[in-house]
């Protein structure tokens, strides 16, 4: 596939389908309200920030971190099911760019508890990590887990080759299950906290290393905290382990539960990034916390992070100012081993001088003085880059060209973008 110049990523978490959802489909009177569910304040907010960010922040991919449903019940994952679908259609994506991962809300504590009496009555003990806690899960959602998500390998590896990108969707919701008594150090009975295990996070960490290699933009997702937020204790235990084995495997991680946006780095070129819930009440919530949910830009060089925040009195949702102005943060990393995703970096060093051999430019070959990584690749892409400035006058007035990303802003053809204080839209 061609390079591409930015991969955008629509990430959501803890929509909640159940009895904690935010959008019902009706209004306070309890009259219907078709407009205010969750799929069309969402699609009627990506066309205002397509219009405010420029027209590349449409989703190439859609990732929803974990706590799909309240309690785990097969009406909540129909409605989860739902909601993707119709999401997904609009967006014009292929099942193949939805990627979902389990939260502690997806757990089935009753399949768990059944799964442990049904052991009990055999004479035999539990098997963890108790695969049927997440059957409902399952059957559920299985059209975007396809073939994986299996009782040997619980868990989700999302490989896109149309866009070079591979997801790593981790379950961090191993040892979640029922409430049992025992001790809190006992490996044979569930604990509420976030655990991902090293033999998921090796499997995980050969398949990214395929795709290092080949030159793929690589992301994990996860549900639980990367950090304590709000003195929570079911943080992500083994996140040391993680960072360890797969920081230089992956070029980003995400993830939701603590139902606020935060940031955190492996290193200076893997960031964590956390967005709240997009869909519970507030009760289920902090409650200085907005519902939350954010765009991620990925570039080979940068990131851009756009946030949003649902605004209860205007009943649409709006910038997220915790994250930035404008809701908007934007960071400079040089994204390691992804030329396969956006290409291969342009040298910075200089063309030849003057006196070098410039016949070669015409004969096709690459002259001595050219950087060396040209030469030792006759396949490698290079980027020309040719500017211009072309005035076109007509009865006195000037043909401008608007900035995408600036919509104030205007300038002539292949030149810099300048503010016309009087420009107008026509």
């Amino acid at each position: 596939m061609c390079a591409r110049e930015v991969i955008t990523v629509l990430h959501l978490s803890d929509i909640q389908f159940g009895v904690n959802h935010r959008f019902l489909g009706r209004d306070w009177t309890g009259i219907d309200n078709p407009y205010d569910t969750l799929l069309e304040r969402l699609k009627e907010d990506l066309e205002v920030v397509r219009g405010h960010f420029g027209r590349d922040v449409t989703p190439d991919i859609i990732v929803v971190t974990g706590d799909l449903a309240e309690w785990a019940l097969p009406a909540e994952f129909r409605q989860a099911r739902s909601f993707l679908k119709s999401l997904q259609t609009h967006l014009q994506l292929r099942t193949e760019r939805v990627v979902i991962l389990p939260g502690n809300h997806d757990v089935s504590r009753e399949e768990c508890k059944a799964h442990f009496a049904q052991r009990a009555a055999k004479g035999e003990g539990p098997v963890p990590p108790w695969y049927p806690k997440w059957r409902n899960f399952r059957s559920g959602l299985r059209e975007y887990l396809g073939q994986t998500f299996t009782p040997a390998e619980p868990w989700s590896y999302y490989e896109i080759p149309r866009l070079n990108v591979v997801f790593a969707a981790m379950n961090s919701t191993m040892v979640e299950g029922h409430d049992v008594k025992g001790p809190s150090s006992s490996p044979d009975i569930p604990h509420h906290r976030g655990t991902v295990g090293e033999p998921q996070i090796q499997w995980f960490r050969k398949r990214l290393q395929k795709r290092r290699h080949d030159g793929w933009l690589r992301l994990g997702a996860f549900h639980h905290n990367w950090q304590r937020v709000h003195g929570n204790h079911d943080d992500l235990v083994d996140a040391p382990l993680v960072a360890r084995l797969l920081e230089e495997n992956v070029n980003a991680f995400i993830h939701g539960h603590a139902h606020k946006s935060s940031l955190a780095w492996l290193s200076q070129r893997v960031p964590v990034l956390s967005t709240g819930s997009a869909g519970v009440v507030i009760k289920a919530r902090p409650p200085e916390t907005p519902l939350q949910y954010q765009i991620l830009q990925f570039r080979r060089n940068s990131l851009r992070r756009i946030s949003r925040a649902f605004i209860a009195a205007n009943h649409s949702w709006g910038a997220d100012v915790t994250v930035g102005q404008d809701g908007l943060a934007e960071f400079q990393i040089d994204f390691a081993d992804v030329h396969a995703t956006f290409g291969r970096p342009v040298s910075s060093r200089r063309l030849p001088p003057q006196s070098a051999d410039r016949s070669a430019l015409v004969t096709g070959t690459l002259p001595e003085a050219w950087p060396p990584e040209y030469s030792a690749d006759p396949h490698a892409r290079v980027r020309i880059s040719i500017a211009a400035l072309l005035k076109l006058e007509l009865d006195g007035r000037f043909l401008l060209v608007r900035n995408e990303y600036h919509p104030n802003t205007f300038a002539p053809f292949g030149g810099v973008f300048k503010v016309y204080a009087t420009a107008e839209t026509k």
